[in-house]
C-alpha cells in the first residue's frame, strides 16, 4: 500500500509549483490567460487524497474559489491575493510527526 505522505508531498509540489507560476505572472513573464491555464492544470493534477488532505484544504479551496471566480475573464483580485496566501502558507515545512 503506497504511503499518503508520498501523495500529498507531490500534490503540496504543485501547489508551490503554482505559487512560483504566480510569481512568473506578476513578474510579467506570463500572460493572465497562462496563468489561469497553469491553475487549472494544477487542480487538474491534484490526486482526490491530496484534495481531502487537510494540509492542503486552505490551498485547494482557495484554488477553487480562484478559479470559479476567474470564469475564463480577467483575473479577480480577491481570490488571486487569498490563493497567494493560501499557497504562501504551504511553504512554511510541516511540523515533524515522528
Amino acid at each position: 500500500m503506497r504511503d499518503t505522505q508520498g501523495v500529498s508531498d507531490q500534490d503540496r509540489r504543485s501547489l508551490l509549483w503554482l505559487l512560483d507560476a504566480m510569481d512568473d505572472h506578476s513578474d510579467s513573464r506570463i500572460t493572465d490567460q497562462q496563468f489561469l491555464h497553469l491553475a487549472a492544470s494544477a487542480r487538474e493534477f491534484l490526486t482526490p487524497s491530496g484534495v481531502h488532505d487537510p494540509g492542503l484544504a486552505g490551498s485547494v479551496r482557495a484554488l477553487e474559489d480562484f478559479l470559479s471566480a476567474a470564469g475564463g475573464g480577467a483575473l479577480p483580485v480577491e481570490p488571486y491575493a487569498n490563493l497567494r496566501l493560501a499557497l504562501a502558507d504551504l511553504e512554511e515545512p510541516p511540523s515533524p510527526s515522528a
